[in-house]
């Protein structure tokens, strides 16, 4: 087996502040993120509290967790007990409760900082990626505690098959997703990587593809010499990563010998795909219950870097095989009369992915997407990427924009009915819905048996597709 590059482990930060006392306040507790670090901190004996400008069903899973959640950001929320003060890359320097710790001298770490320390003490697993890296890292922890390792693991998602969305664990892995906006993955310094791709994304921030490529150069130097990196061999913005690395490189592909794994005799089944993952050694049936070619590229990039920590290709796909998805990726709210599907997909390239998995699980019939564009300047920018791959959709209902980021600028550029002009003339059939509740009722006046609704986005349509998934539970009258 390989062996574990791991460190002395060291206890987490903060806890030095006074004595016995072990305090941390999270700024933007909601976040993907700092959700999973307050769930860890509250494994491992801190007392926990945070904030957020709105409440939220996440707030309310939290509480249940032991997390103090307080609706808006005060200065009031900072006490002087406070060890530690953790944010979200999203909270600014002028946050009232930033203001307050910095006065205090508490220290104010941001979520990657803070994740750069716990990766510090153990063998870290950092898994990067424009896209398909929150699958990846669950697909990497749930096949590790398959295999007996119990690693630890913050997922950007909820995983409740394994607990969450994080996990101390006491094995010597810490699996982590690895985000690059704000470059933020160069805080990590992980001993193995997987990068799944590159693309265009997060252009608020990076200015170009250059750019972001850079970035992740830089990331991947990170990756310790004695350790391993992976990458897709089919993606020409990130397989040049190989000529960079200090560590030795695996690669995946979906072409017959194209990479040191490859996928064969890819169908859909069950719900889920069915393919063979293979290399010059082995060759191991693989049965997904997650659909979609993109999620067979992301479990090939586990078997590659798993079976370079010494695990058998049987017992990583074994592993696989017990992955069911992590909420808010393909997750089936509704499967009779009618399917209602919720998805975080917010880029072209993302959405082009969920709307074929839909059409391999549910041939031949009708599929009808919600979409909540997210980000003014996203949507200006992948205007002509949006409106291609929305078109290939049976109908499309567009809601107004999740605005994150945006500046006056951004938003006197674009807006929701421009991205449904877009799709028209790209032949496809769009229309744009001022509310929530007109799409729902829209959608329990049309509805069909056997129409699929997709819901698609990175804001918050996840309420509107459960709302949307209640209200379709009755058998919608057969129209002629």
């Amino acid at each position: 087996m390989e062996r574990v590059l791991v460190r002395a482990e060291s206890s987490l930060p903060g806890g030095e502040r006074s004595a016995g006392t072990k305090r941390a306040h999270l700024v933007g507790v909601a976040g993907t993120g700092l959700r999973g670090l307050a769930g860890l901190l509250v494994e491992r004996g801190y007392s926990v509290s945070g904030s957020e400008a709105f409440t939220s069903p996440a707030l309310e899973s939290l509480g249940a967790l032991g997390v103090d959640c307080r609706i808006g950001h005060r200065e009031d929320n900072v006490g002087d007990g406070t060890s530690m003060v953790l944010i979200s890359a999203a909270i600014t320097p002028d946050n009232p409760e930033v203001r307050r710790a910095r006065r205090l001298g508490i220290p104010v770490m941001k979520y990657a900082e803070f994740l750069g320390t716990l990766m510090r003490d153990r063998a870290g697993i950092a898994v990067a990626g424009t896209h398909g890296k929150t699958t990846t890292t669950a697909m990497v922890a749930q096949s590790l505690v398959e295999c007996g390792a119990d690693p630890g693991f913050i997922v950007g998602g909820e995983y409740p098959s394994i607990g969450g969305s994080s996990s101390w664990g006491t094995g010597p892995y810490f699996v982590a997703e690895a985000c690059e906006f704000d470059r933020s993955f160069l805080n990590l310094f992980p001993a193995y990587s997987i990068v799944t791709n590159i693309e265009e994304d997060h252009l608020d921030y990076f200015g170009s593809l250059g750019e972001i490529q850079e970035a992740f150069t830089t990331f991947i130097g990170h990756v310790d010499p004695h350790g391993r990196l992976v990458i897709n061999a089919d993606d020409r913005n990130s397989a040049f990563l190989a000529d960079f690395s200090p560590a030795p490189v695996d690669t995946f592909s979906m072409r017959p010998g194209g990479g040191d794994w490859w996928a064969e005799r890819i169908r859909p089944s069950g719900g889920g795909v069915c393919f063979e993952a293979v290399s010059v050694d082995a060759r191991v049936p693989l049965q997904l219950k997650v659909p979609g070619v993109h999620n067979v590229k992301n479990a090939l990039a586990v078997v590659a870097l798993m079976t370079r920590l010494g695990y058998s290709p049987e017992a990583v796909c074994a592993g696989l095989e017990a992955f069911t998805g992590v909420k808010r990726r393909f997750e089936i709210l509704l499967r009779e009369p009618v399917a209602v599907i919720d998805d975080y997909a917010h880029h072209p390239t993302e959405i082009d992915m969920v709307i074929r998995a839909a059409r391999e699980t549910y041939p031949g019939r009708r599929l009808r997407v919600v979409f909540q564009p997210h980000q003014y300047s996203r949507t200006y920018r992948f205007l002509d990427g949006f409106a291609e791959v929305l078109a290939d959709a049976d109908e499309v209902i567009v809601t107004d924009v999740f605005s994150a980021r945006d500046t006056d600028e951004d938003r006197r550029k674009i807006d929701a009915p421009a991205l449904v002009r877009a799709v028209v003339e790209n032949r496809g059939n769009a229309s744009y819905s001022r509310s929530f509740e007109a799409v729902v009722d829209v959608a329990c006046r049309t509805a069909l048996p056997r129409d699929v609704f997709l819901c698609l986005g990175a804001g918050d349509i996840t309420y509107l597709a459960n709302r949307l998934a209640k209200a379709l539970r009755d058998p919608p009258v057969e129209r002629t």
